[in-house]
């Protein structure tokens, strides 16, 4: 007759029990320790950031509101991060840009986002400004090419005084 021993053993990953067959044991039973059974890592992140902006044509010296939102369109938790708006020289955002805020986001699980703002005062200047913001990229993410959002071009100049009416 064969005996058959079955070992309970706990997956720490899902908190899930299963049974494991042991055939043709020796008598007396020898203590076996549980297998260790490695967790699969999880799924990778996703983070990508889009832009806007209050006013895309403000008079000098005013207070604009950029709005950076995050999604994390991965199927696994990002880490802790941070979001940072910038002032760019060009159409293009990225981390080399002028940073003027940033702002710490705390975990996203995958499918969730986080809305984030700053005001910005303008310079007295007339102007052609490019504001956008960037997430900083976590070393597991699928796509790091997207967490720069599309510039915002915004044309700062003082209002019409209506020189040409005549009066």
């Amino acid at each position: 007759m064969k005996k058959v021993l079955f070992v309970m053993l706990l997956v720490a990953c899902r908190g899930d029990t299963v049974e494991i067959p042991i055939v043709d044991f020796p008598d007396p039973p020898i203590p076996i320790p549980p297998p260790i059974i490695p967790c699969p890592p999880p799924p990778p992140p996703d983070l990508r950031t889009e832009f806007a902006i209050s006013e895309t044509t403000p008079a000098p010296g005013s207070i604009i509101t950029l709005h950076a939102t995050v999604t994390n369109e991965g199927d696994g938790p990002s880490l802790p991060t941070t979001v940072r708006f910038y002032e760019s020289p060009d159409s293009i955002v990225n981390d080399d840009d002028s940073a003027l805020w940033g702002i710490g986001i705390g975990r996203l699980d995958g499918g969730s986002r986080s809305k984030n703002k700053f005001n910005h005062q303008l310079t007295e200047e007339e102007a052609t400004y490019y504001f956008g913001a960037c997430v900083q990229a976590r070393s597991n993410e699928t796509n790091v090419h997207n967490n720069c959002s599309a510039a915002v071009e915004t044309v700062v100049e003082r209002p019409d005084s209506g020189s040409g009416s005549g009066n």
